[in-house]
């Protein structure tokens, strides 16, 4: 029996506020999840996600495929960022008001708003970490599904200045600082503000899932694989000495996108997600 699927719901005026419901059979009770797409912060859309939506509501849950606004910007062509442009905060704030219309609406589509989950890729798993040990915390949200997301956006401390040369460092810098535009917050440029290692440092985390591919290059900087390795490593230590449950796995040769490793690398990370969300 295929999935039921609502197709460009809206929780915005603007276009790509809107996302895409996938109801399994027997939904009523279902478990949902929040799915975010990667790109960069600077591009993509709920229609790269259809298949992983599928899958996962193969396994049972209800899931919200969503597209947000995009950071307005030719970085990747000029490094310039425009000044009218939407901001990661903008995008969080984009995740919270498809959560209300979700809550509003889940009893009238028949759906339970019990047990609600995040889960995404690349920049979509940041913004799933930030939520979920930010604002999120008091919004029902249980657990969070990492896939190939830099769990510490801080610039680089004495722990992983070793790994990075200072053109490195400063090419890190510039990427990540203008897409938070922390120009508007007294001038500072320390993206460990934001980052999801240091929200859960600051108090008891919640639940999180981390899938690493092998060769998770994005910026392409030699050794990045290795760093965000370490910090993925670091930050699931943090959430066990927390007694948080967590789960990370490491994908032997996939790369970002997980693929080359496997033919069948998502399909087992939503499998080994869904498993993790069952257990909570």
């Amino acid at each position: 029996m295929h999935p039921e699927i609502q197709r460009d719901i809206a929780y915005g005026s603007h276009p790509l506020q809107c996302f895409d419901l996938h109801r399994p059979a027997h939904a009523a009770q279902a478990p949902v999840v929040f799915m975010i797409h990667g790109g960069g912060f600077v591009m993509g859309r709920k229609e790269d996600f259809e298949q992983q939506a599928r899958l996962f509501c193969t396994e049972g849950f209800v899931v919200l495929n969503l597209s947000h606004r995009l950071v307005d910007t030719d970085w990747f062509s000029s490094g310039r960022l425009r000044q009218d442009t939407i901001r990661i905060p903008d995008q969080l704030q984009d995740l919270h008001a498809a959560l209300i219309l979700f809550r509003r609406k889940a009893a009238a589509w028949g759906l339970s708003t019990a047990r609600l989950f995040l889960a995404g890729h690349s920049a979509g798993a940041i913004l799933s970490l930030l939520y979920l040990l930010g604002e999120g915390r008091h919004e029902s949200f249980r657990a969070a599904g990492n896939w190939a997301g830099i769990t510490d956006l801080g610039q680089p401390t004495e722990w992983t200045a070793g790994f990075l040369l200072p053109w490195q460092q400063m090419q890190m810098q510039h990427f990540f600082d203008p897409l938070f535009d922390y120009s508007a917050l007294a001038g500072s440029l320390d993206l460990r503000d934001i980052s999801a290692y240091r929200l859960a440092e600051r108090h008891q985390a919640l639940p999180v899932i981390s899938i690493y591919p092998e060769h998770n290059f994005v910026l392409g900087f030699p050794g990045e694989a290795l760093l965000g390795l370490m910090q993925t490593k670091r930050f699931h230590a943090l959430l066990r000495s927390q007694q948080v449950p967590e789960r990370f796995c490491l994908f032997p040769g996939c790369d970002h996108n997980f693929q080359y490793g496997s033919e069948d690398a998502w399909p087992r990370c939503i499998r080994e997600t869904a498993r993790f969300f069952n257990s909570l």
